[in-house]
């Protein structure tokens, strides 16, 4: 069964025309699909090499009652095998400019509760991502890693 995945995306990967981040989105991602949502984002420190801030989600934007903008965008291939997800990953990790530096930022998966999900591709997850940081974090309803 293939799913169909996404991005969301809450800062430069959107706008950035550096680190092949236009490629990125012209292969990887169906932009015209894109759609805006209110995401508990707020900015963070301000990064002197980019001379811009950085975004990083918040809960103290329920607390306040204000929450930012993120976009969803869908993959152009659907998901149908871990590895599938894997790739996507990976090639998200290439345009955010990571290259493995698994230091910094984070990538999650949120699964639609209503969906067939499959079991396993949460344990692969789970064991790509303890790999690479020690700051793995899971629940029922997502999968994090700080990064």
């Amino acid at each position: 069964m293939a799913l169909q995945g996404g991005v969301l995306i809450i800062g430069s990967l959107l706008w950035d025309e550096e680190k092949g981040r236009p490629q990125w989105r012209t292969e990887r991602l169906t932009e015209n699909n894109a759609q805006a949502v209110a995401v508990p984002i707020r900015y963070g420190r301000f990064s002197n090499g980019r001379g811009a801030y950085t975004m990083v989600f918040s809960r103290l934007c329920y607390r306040h009652k204000v929450l930012g903008q993120g976009v969803v965008v869908p993959f152009t291939r659907l998901i149908a095998t871990f590895d599938d997800l894997r790739i996507e990953v990976e090639r998200l990790d290439a345009a955010e400019g990571m290259d493995g530096n698994w230091g910094w930022g984070a990538i999650g998966l949120l699964k639609n509760a209503s969906s067939k999900f499959p079991e396993h591709f949460l344990e692969q997850w789970t064991a790509y991502f303890k790999g690479r940081s020690s700051d793995y974090q899971a629940s029922k309803t997502s999968i994090a890693i700080r990064v």
